[in-house]
């Protein structure tokens, strides 16, 4: 089994928790397991999505969440498939990835070490930047 990701955009007025527990049941139907869900809350989109069943002017709003699975890969496209037709779903991403890395929060401050670059001009002097 490789490793995903998966974001997904749900309308702001969707019922997240029965729409949410019928991706990680299709998911596990998959024979793939979620090892996490993360809420990254509500945001307003950068346009709006038209969407089957929505709203006369469309999406403004949306709420995101991110997974960690574990899937089988002959098994990617059918999830991909179901999350593209699920009309609570307005947009998602499924990306593998090599392994799990802890998430950085999306708030907040996030400490970056002061790096220093040298730079070679072509004509051989050395400059930091």
């Amino acid at each position: 089994m490789n490793n995903y990701e998966v974001t997904i955009v749900l309308p702001a007025d969707a019922k997240d928790k029965e729409a949410l527990a019928r991706i990680e049941k299709e998911i596990q139907d998959a024979g793939g397991k979620v090892e996490k869900t993360e809420e990254w809350g509500k945001r307003k989109l950068a346009y709006t999505i038209k969407k089957y069943g929505g709203p006369a002017g469309g999406h403004r709003e949306g709420v995101y969440f991110f997974m960690e699975v574990q899937l089988p890969p002959e098994k990617t496209s059918d999830v991909n498939r179901f999350l593209e037709t699920n009309e609570a779903v307005l947009r998602h991403l499924l990306v593998k990835v090599k392994s799990h890395k802890p998430s950085l929060p999306l708030r907040g401050k996030v400490k970056v070490k002061n790096i220093t670059k040298k730079v070679v001009k072509k004509n051989g002097n050395k400059k930091s930047k």
